[in-house]
This record gives structure tokens, C-alpha cells and sequence, in this order.
């Protein structure tokens, strides 16, 4: 079965291209090893693990690796070439033993995993660990080990993971396979088949204890393997909740993913990308904040030296905007942004105290929101699903359809939207996205347009036909100035107004173009515009003079602006395909 990889292993592996990895420059160091360390001791004998790491004495982030075998298998030898691998990207790599079903069964096995955790956190000195940055991992029984770990908040947090990735792990125990598996291992894990002790497999399913104080948590999986291993409602739970979260599927790969050195590359790429952004640094993963200019004059000025990665591996990221919130009886206005994971129907806010939360869930796809302006309520909201202009109440509830028709044909596919500064016309960009993997919807239009809704006469017409696939949308502060990103033609055009808030001509001048592409566009304080593309964001004057170019893991696809309430400095976000980023800067 074919699947579009470039989405699927951007999750994670895109960072490489951004991210300086540490396999350079950690694989001439010597490895220093210690074998078989006794961390935990029961009536079945003592349990031993194993630490690898660079022969230096730098403080280092520290994975532990679980071993797979249905959990009745199995050892830490399994996963000392997994071992070699983090350690040469910089790590303290540690493979550990824990009881196998043939002595007890669940839950022993993740508390012995617990006392490996433990182990590390006081003996951290010893073996040259950062014990805020232990990380876990593991492959299938390993994997189910790894992803619990970070999920059960029954215990110590002395004992709990960082951040975890699950290899070919499954996360509900519930699910149908599982539940008619006739494989004794399941009985011995369990206590029993699922019919007759389903109290136990629902109790043991991460899906289960997933909780909004859960560390970062990724999944890989194979392409062969069970469709469970991709994790889809964990992860979406995972979303809901704030956890940042993301998939790698290694093409051609089975569940036993780490057996060809093919694939065991692409997922210790996976794990070195997705450890280096959130090991020690909470969900708020950290991406180096570069801005490359030969014009600094021209250029915002950073405070933050990272960007603050929001989110987990969306199915498409839209819609950066910020928006004050009332802050209630008696208390303060609230800067907060907004933002999409429109495919996967969901909206949030982020503010700097209270951190992520879900908005609205089982949105119609809304990919961009913006506020209705002075003295009134709510916003306008474009849905891709229901191909409407909608109108949302403060809550972030659709409470009017307002235009989804363009004479008598349905309109494309609403992506963006601006509301001229002065008459407070909105101006929407309708491209035919999504049509060509969506066989059972058809395009009623002829082309594809800028429209322009009214609110007062409530019409909606097309002023702009001229442009082959518009998409990112901005006005000048003075409304005279339209700018437009043509994703098709990879330019960026200017329409002029007049003062009547009329087109001029449909015939636009040329600003920019970009040679791999742009998608959003908004204008900064300095009157410069920001233009999200394949490699990051694009600052240029309004004439199409190179500022300055900031670099992201991955395509962005929006940008907004707000100035901070202390005067200070300006609060910038941006939306990639799959997170949405925030720093400070002063313009």
C-alpha cells in the first residue's frame, strides 16, 4: 500500500536538515561501558542493565532501551547495537533486563522499568547523566514498556521518563486484534485472554493514563507492521490533551524494525531528533532561533534565542493568530494565540502562563480564525470540510454560516482570510486544494479565486480571478495594499486599492518570487512582510527587497504578530506543517 512518506517521516526526520546533530562529533570519542549493574533485586533473582557513553566527562542526556519478545523473551543484549548508535550521536545509551512473564506478569515489568529510571536518577553522578534528561525507549514489547512509562502517573517522578518513544508499541490493549488474539503470551502478560479478564488489558493500556502532565511521547512504526502501531487514537488523544506527540513510518520496514540497518538508521534518526528538542526541556520543545541576514538594520532584533515548539505532529498546522482575550471580573487582558490543527479538526490557544490547551474539537477543518475587530464578538473562521465562511462566537463555536456559494456553484476550498483594516470587508483566498484526494467532492467553480465578503450587504463576490492558486493573504496598514501568495506560480503580487476599499485592477504588480514555494503572509510592525515557504519565513520590504531569512525544521504555512503589553517587545508565531512556534522580538 502506498503512503505519502514526505508527510509521515517529516514527524521527525526533517529536523536533521536543521538540528546539528552530535554523531560527528561524539563518534571519535572512545566508548566507556558498564555491564551488568544491579538495579533491582527480587525473589526471582537480581535484575542488571548496562551503560554506554562517550569516554569524556560531559553531563549527558541519558535513553534507556527496552528490549522486545512479547514481554516472555528477550534480553538487554538485544539492543546494544541501538546502544552504540545514541551513543555516538552523544548519548548515555542504557539497555536494561526486566522480568519476563515466565516469573510474573503485568504490571511487574513496568515497575522494574521504573526502578531503572530510578537507578539512573541516583546514581546520575556516577555514570555522567543529566537526570533531568532520561529519555526511554524501546521495539514492540520494549516500545508498550516505554510509552507506559511516560503515561502512568502512579508513581515516583523520581522514577518517570522526560520524554519516550514507543518502536512498533502498542498503546491500547483493547483494541480488536488484540482482543481475538488466541497467543499464549497475551495470557501470560495479562493474566488471562482478554474475554476473560478485559479489566486487566483496559487497566494496562497507555491510552488509558494518558494525562495533560504527560511527557513528550513519539511513536515509530513500520509500514508492514500492525495498523495499531501507528497509534492513531493515542495520538489524538495525545493532541487533545497538549502532549507534544509524533509518528515516524519507516518505509518497507516490519514490526521488527531495527533487524536491517536500514531501517534501525532511519529510526535512530527519528529518536535523536525527537530526544534533542524535549529532553529537559518540558513540552515547550526548543528549536535554536537563527535569523540570517546581510542587512541588519533592516532586521527584527530576537530576544528569544529558541523558538517554543508548541504541539505534537499535527496533520497540518494553520491559521497563527493572536487575539486579547477578556480577562474576566477583575483580572488582566490575556495575549493568546490561536491556531489550527485543521485536518485534524482541532483548535487551541497558547499563552505564556497557561501554556497549550484544546479550544474546540471536531472543527470542519477550520484553517484560519480571525477577530471580528472593534465592538464586535466572535470571529470569522474559514472550514475546508464544509467549504464555508463561517462566523464563530467567542467560544469558538460556529454560530452562522455566512457564505459558501458563489452565485449558485459551491466555492473551492476556503484556506485564508483578512479583513480589511478600514470597511472591514473579508477577503478570503479560495484555491481547489484537497479535490485530487478527496474523489467523492468535485470543483463547481471555473478557477480559482480571491473572494470578498460584505458584511453589511452580506454578499459574497470574486474581485480577484487572475491568480492560478492564491493562498496566503495580507493588507498593508492602510488597506491600499493587497498582498497575495500564488502557491502555483511561486509569487507573491500586489493588487492596489483605492479609497473606497475597490480594486483597482485585477492586474497585480509582481513583489517577489520564490523559487520552492510560499504559503502565509502577514506584515510585521516595520511594515515588512513575513512569507512562510519550504525552509522557514521570508522577511521582505513591500517592494521585494531581501531582509532576512528565518530557518524552520520544517515548510511553514502562517505567521502573526503582537506587541506585548509591557511596550517591550512583540510576540511572533509561526505555524509549520505539523507544530506552531513562538519568540519574542523587538521591531
Amino acid at each position: 500500500m502506498k503512503r505519502n512518506f514526505d508527510r509521515i517521516i517529516f514527524s521527525l526526520l526533517s529536523v536533521l536538515a536543521y538540528l546539528n546533530g552530535n554523531a560527528e562529533e561524539n563518534s571519535h570519542l572512545p566508548v566507556k561501558k558498564w555491564e551488568d549493574l544491579a538495579f533491582a533485586s527480587h525473589p526471582t533473582g537480581e535484575l542488571v542493565l548496562d551503560v554506554f557513553r562517550p569516554s569524556d566527562s560531559k553531563k549527558r542526556p541519558a535513553v534507556l532501551c527496552l528490549h522486545g519478545g512479547f514481554w516472555a523473551k528477550g534480553s538487554k543484549k538485544f539492543m546494544h547495537p541501538l546502544a552504540e548508535d545514541l551513543v555516538a550521536r552523544g548519548y548515555v545509551a542504557v539497555s536494561s533486563n526486566y522480568r519476563l512473564t515466565d516469573v510474573a506478569p503485568a504490571p511487574a515489568q513496568l515497575n522494574d522499568v521504573f526502578a531503572a529510571i530510578r537507578f539512573l536518577r541516583e546514581n546520575a553522578n556516577e555514570y555522567g547523566i543529566d537526570p533531568s534528561k532520561i529519555g526511554v525507549t524501546g521495539s514492540s514489547a520494549g516500545g508498550y514498556l516505554a510509552v507506559m512509562a511516560a503515561t502512568f502517573n502512579g508513581v515516583d517522578p523520581i522514577a518517570r521518563p522526560n520524554a519516550a518513544v514507543g518502536m512498533g508499541a502498542q498503546t491500547d490493549l483493547t483494541s480488536p486484534h488484540i482482543q481475538n488474539s488466541t497467543v499464549l503470551n497475551w495470557s501470560k502478560f495479562m493474566g488471562g485472554f482478554y474475554h476473560d479478564v478485559p479489566e486487566n488489558y483496559a487497566s494496562q493500556s497507555p491510552i488509558a493514563h494518558l494525562s495533560p502532565d504527560d511527557p513528550p511521547i513519539a511513536i515509530i512504526c513500520g509500514e508492514y507492521d500492525q495498523p495499531s502501531t501507528r497509534a492513531n487514537a493515542f495520538r489524538h488523544q495525545a493532541f487533545r490533551l497538549g502532549v507534544p506527540t509524533g509518528l515516524t513510518e519507516i518505509p518497507g520496514a516490519p514490526h521488527g524494525l531495527l533487524r536491517a540497518d536500514e531501517h534501525r538508521q532511519v529510526a535512530i534518526q527519528a529518536l535523536d531528533n525527537f530526544f534533542e528538542v524535549y529532553l529537559g526541556k518540558g513540552k515547550d520543545g526548543a528549536i535554536p532561533l537563527q535569523i540570517q541576514t546581510n542587512l541588519p538594520e533592516d532586521s527584527p532584533k530576537s530576544i528569544s534565542e529558541n523558538w517554543t515548539r508548541l504541539g505534537g505532529s499535527y496533520n497540518g498546522c494553520e491559521g497563527a493568530q493572536w487575539v486579547r482575550f477578556p480577562g474576566g471580573l477583575n483580572a488582566p487582558v490575556q495575549i493568546e494565540l490561536i491556531f489550527a490543527a485543521h485536518h485534524d479538526g482541532l483548535l487551541y490557544r497558547w499563552n505564556e502562563k497557561r501554556g497549550l490547551r484544546l479550544w474546540v474539537e471536531s472543527t470542519p477543518e477550520i484553517s484560519a480564525v480571525r477577530p471580528k475587530g472593534t465592538g464586535e464578538e466572535g470571529f470569522y473562521a474559514v472550514a475546508q470540510t464544509t467549504r464555508q465562511l463561517v462566523s464563530l462566537s467567542a467560544r469558538g463555536e460556529v454560530n452562522e454560516i455566512l457564505a459558501d456559494r458563489l452565485g449558485n456553484k459551491r466555492i473551492n476550498r476556503p484556506n485564508d482570510l483578512r479583513i480589511h483594516p478600514r470597511d472591514k470587508s473579508v477577503w478570503i483566498t479560495d484555491p481547489n486544494y484537497l479535490f485530487r484526494i478527496r474523489p467523492m467532492e468535485s470543483q463547481e467553480l471555473p478557477g480559482q479565486y480571491v473572494l470578498r465578503y460584505d458584511p453589511t450587504t452580506k454578499q459574497l463576490t470574486a474581485p480577484i480571478k487572475t491568480l492560478q492558486l492564491p493562498n496566503g493573504i495580507a493588507f498593508d496598514r492602510t488597506g491600499k495594499s493587497l498582498f497575495i501568495g500564488d502557491s502555483k506560480q511561486r509569487k507573491l503580487f500586489r493588487f492596489a486599492l483605492n479609497d473606497e476599499c475597490e480594486l483597482i485592477s485585477d492586474t497585480p504588480e509582481l513583489v517577489a518570487t520564490f523559487p520552492k514555494g510560499l504559503d502565509g503572509v502577514s506584515m510585521d510592525p516595520n511594515n515588512n512582510l513575513w512569507v512562510a515557504g519550504k525552509e522557514g519565513v521570508s522577511i521582505i520590504s513591500p517592494s521585494g527587497k531581501s531582509i532576512a531569512h528565518l530557518a524552520l525544521p520544517e515548510r511553514a504555512s502562517s505567521i502573526d504578530f503582537m506587541n506585548d503589553d509591557s511596550g517591550d517587545f512583540h510576540w511572533v508565531a509561526v505555524t509549520t506543517m505539523s507544530f506552531a512556534y513562538v519568540a519574542k522580538f523587538q521591531f
